[in-house]
């Protein structure tokens, strides 16, 4: 019984991300791979956003939860910060301060846009 309730969650998780991504072009779903944003996102927890690339944009998402893609491409589930070193960088951190990630902190980095994060799919334990 609980494998099949199982089952039909994942097959659920997935109709619903697919209709996220079939929403808007701007739609993005990340797979979280690490522990740099616990208690609130854990491995293999999915989360989505909108992206959004304007610079006023990206500055009025700053401190919240994000999917952002870096200049050099890297896509990560993170809050940054505006940089002090240059107008158009920011400081882009975990939230866990025990993370095991080996740079939880990133300074003076391009961000190319941003997705502030609106839905959640937990796997079922």
């Amino acid at each position: 019984m609980l494998r099949e309730v199982a089952v039909d969650y994942e097959i659920f998780v997935a109709q619903e991300m697919e209709q996220f991504l079939q929403h808007d072009a701007n739609a993005v779903v990340i797979t979280i791979s690490d522990d740099g944003m616990a208690p609130f996102y854990f491995p293999e927890d999915k989360v989505g956003g909108l992206y959004v690339d304007l610079p006023e944009e990206i500055e009025a998402a700053a401190s919240k939860h994000c999917i952002i893609e870096t200049a050099d491409h890297q896509v990560l589930c993170r809050r940054f910060v505006k940089s002090s070193a240059k107008e158009d960088l920011y400081n882009v951190f975990c939230v866990n301060s025990t993370t095991t990630v080996s740079e939880p902190m990133l300074y003076n980095v391009k961000l190319l846009r941003v997705a502030p994060i609106i839905r959640v799919w937990k796997p079922i334990e």
